[in-house]
């Protein structure tokens, strides 16, 4: 204390002591002989242990002393707890540097059937926090699903492998491979039944109910997703939320809620949707409540053309995502933000959001709705009069859309691009109306019946008033109008005491 290498520092009625510089500390810690220092670190372990069950706030420190103690197999094993303890309290970029720590002593290990299994607890914790961390396009997470299904080959079957088979998906989904996803999806599912997985079931039924949406059957969707619904069990699958990043009955009710508007059951699907805003809120699990503001406050509500309603979830999305660094939520946030600024009026400052959003997504090679976006862009750009911006971003959007075999929004591109044609070409105004026309067949071959009657009153627009046949076939429909009006009572009723 007088050569002032150690200060004395009050806390409460204790006195600590602490070196006043790093370096000092690091001199006296090598000086110990490594035997005494082995031992320390583990006479350190014994008091943190002593007297009381482990505490998970204290493994990375526990894990930290084993370490230098040399206790690599014991070590690894607290890198894992510490690490999901980490993922549980949502700090991701935590959790993937300790989960990290743990990887790089698998070489101490030379039991390969212990290096094994540690590897694979260590990889599977990866997924998750890698997915909200960085996004589930991360080619992080692929490289982790790759090495986990190597190792799951390699050794004993264990169900583990459903993570990795989750990730592979997800990664292959986000990244724009419909196509290639709903085969991972139905593999998924034969592994879950394989390996006697109810929890796996659940999942598996979600996935390939999202991915045939995607694929523009909702029909199908739908029946897969109301199976996953009517599978799952809150006692048993609400442990899988942390494993596998999500909770799957709030995602299959936010999917779910999609389905339902594309078919045209728009009371069911609000009814739905606003159940999975609510169930995310209660559940406070930061990457579940993403995925109904998304789905549901911003794609079910944006089409619905309740603005006011999409911009307050598009706001609360952006500050969910910047407070817990879910770079691709944010993306989707900010396009959210940008198509109601657009709906409001305000199209400079609403076509520079979704710009923005689509930057941010290519950034990350996210592909599986950026042609929405685009879509939402070229319409932006033609109401301000930027025709040519305008024809761009649809020539995108509808390449996007093929390439990715995500067809669901395929009749609304189809609607702007003729409108884009119409402003394009005002001397050919039957161009404008074939292809509204076909943007009609096309919602009527999907059974979308909300952008049937979309194009329907668009065509009715555009057209020459002898030429629209379509009168009879609008007054059908009649009953998907008065959406706004519709969701702001829905969330009204949603809000009220029971």
């Amino acid at each position: 204390m007088q050569a002032e290498i150690l200060l004395p520092r009050r806390y409460g009625a204790e006195i600590r002591y602490d070196f006043s510089h790093a370096l000092l500390q690091r001199i006296a810690y090598e000086s110990i002989v490594q035997t005494e220092r082995s031992a320390t670190h583990e006479r350190i372990v014994d008091v943190l242990r002593r007297g009381h069950e482990p505490d998970p706030t204290l493994a990375d420190l526990t894990a930290h002393h084993l370490t230098e103690a040399g206790k690599y197999r014991d070590a690894i094993g607290e890198w894992l707890q510490a690490g999901l303890s980490a993922a549980r309290r949502s700090a991701h970029v935590e959790a993937i540097a300790l989960l990290r720590r743990g990887l790089g002593l698998l070489d101490k290990i030379s039991d390969a059937t212990a290096r094994r299994q540690l590897e694979l607890g260590l990889q599977a914790a990866l997924i998750g926090s890698i997915m909200a961390a960085e996004g589930a396009t991360s080619i992080h997470v692929s490289e982790c699903c790759k090495r986990g299904l190597e190792l799951c080959r390699e050794g004993e079957s264990t169900p583990l492998v459903l993570a990795f088979a989750f990730g592979q998906f997800t990664f292959t989904n986000c990244r724009g491979r419909v196509d290639d996803a709903a085969s991972l999806a139905r593999l998924f599912l034969s592994l879950a039944e394989s390996n006697g997985s109810e929890s796996g079931r659940v999942i598996g039924h979600r996935m390939l109910g999202t991915v045939l949406l995607g694929q523009g059957d909702a029909v199908k969707a739908r029946e897969h997703l109301e199976l996953s619904l009517r599978l799952y069990s809150a006692e048993r699958d609400g442990a899988a939320t942390h494993q596998f990043g999500q909770n799957t009955e709030v995602h299959t009710k936010s999917s779910l809620s999609l389905v339902h508007f594309c078919l045209g059951n728009i009371d069911l699907a609000l009814a739905v949707g606003i159940d999975a805003l609510r169930s995310a809120d209660a559940l406070r699990h930061p990457h579940s409540t993403a995925i109904p503001l998304t789905y549901v406050g911003g794609w079910v509500f944006g089409l619905c053309e309740a603005t006011d309603q999409m911009m307050h979830e598009a706001e609360r999305l952006r500050a969910l995502a910047e407070q817990h660094r879910l770079t691709a939520f944010h993306a989707h946030g900010t396009g959210l933000l940008g198509w109601a600024l657009c709906q409001q009026g305000q199209l400079a400052r609403g076509a520079a959001a979704i710009e923005e959003a689509i930057a941010a997504l290519d950034s990350i090679e996210f592909r599986l709705a950026i042609s929405g976006f685009l879509g939402n862009l070229a319409d932006a750009q033609r109401r301000l009069g930027n025709l040519q911006a305008a024809e761009t971003a649809c020539a995108r959007a509808i390449e996007s859309m093929g390439q990715s075999s995500y067809l669901w929004l395929e009749p609304e591109l189809r609607r702007i691009e003729a409108l884009i044609s119409r402003e394009l070409f005002p001397r050919k105004p039957e161009r404008a109306v074939g292809m509204l026309r076909s943007a009609v067949r096309r919602a009527q071959e999907l059974g979308f019946p909300v952008f049937e009657r979309r194009c329907l009153v668009t065509l009715k627009q555009c057209a020459a008033p002898d030429d629209f046949e379509f009168e009879s076939r609008l007054r059908e429909l009649s009953h998907l109008g008065n959406l706004p009006e519709r969701v702001a009572s829905a969330m009204q009723a949603s809000q009220s005491p029971s």
